[in-house]
């Protein structure tokens, strides 16, 4: 009887993500919520996820990619669209150091990415779906571009993270 054998590739050890929105962006997307807000002052800080791209079956043969992003810290996955990388041997002057806090490592980051993607398509396709997601491409460390702004409204300071891909936003602190 013969094994099948399980298809692996090389894992990358990091890669940078481009920036898509830039600091008058980040601010602009506030202000729009709230014309009154003060910025005070933004910088860019890069992130480390865990990055994994899968084929993912649909009708007659074919296949559509997928992406995932896993973070280290919270251990949540997210579908991220495609990546754009920045040059390779990009600089990183403001990462944020690896704290040993994360809760999570890469294997586990690989199975909770390949969770919510098998979630999300059994989702989308109902029954047509066979549910064999094959891992393409991962990287061990992402470096994604996130916007802290200092800002204050109404005599009061807050901390607000803006996501360099797509603009979401979330208070960190007040």
């Amino acid at each position: 009887m013969q094994r099948k054998q399980k298809w692996r590739h090389a894992v990358k050890a990091e890669a940078v993500l481009s920036t898509v929105l830039d600091e008058g962006q980040a601010a602009d997307l506030l202000r729009a919520k709230e014309p009154r807000l003060r910025i005070h002052g933004a910088r860019l800080r890069h992130h480390p996820f865990a990055g994994f791209e899968f084929e993912i079956p649909y009708f007659a043969g074919q296949s559509k990619r997928a992406f995932a992003l896993v973070d280290y810290f919270s251990g949540k996955a997210f579908v991220t669209d495609s990546w754009n990388f920045a040059a390779e041997g990009a600089v990183l002057p403001n990462s944020v150091a690896d704290p040993g806090w994360n809760s999570i490592g890469f294997e586990t980051a690989r199975g909770r990415a390949k969770a919510l993607l098998s979630t999300a398509m059994l989702r989308r396709a109902r029954l047509a779906w066979r549910g064999e997601i094959r891992e393409v491409n991962s990287v061990r460390t992402v470096w994604k571009p996130n916007w802290l702004l200092d800002v204050s409204l109404q005599g009061r300071a807050y901390r607000v993270l803006v996501d360099g891909l797509n603009g979401g936003y979330f208070f960190l602190d007040s």
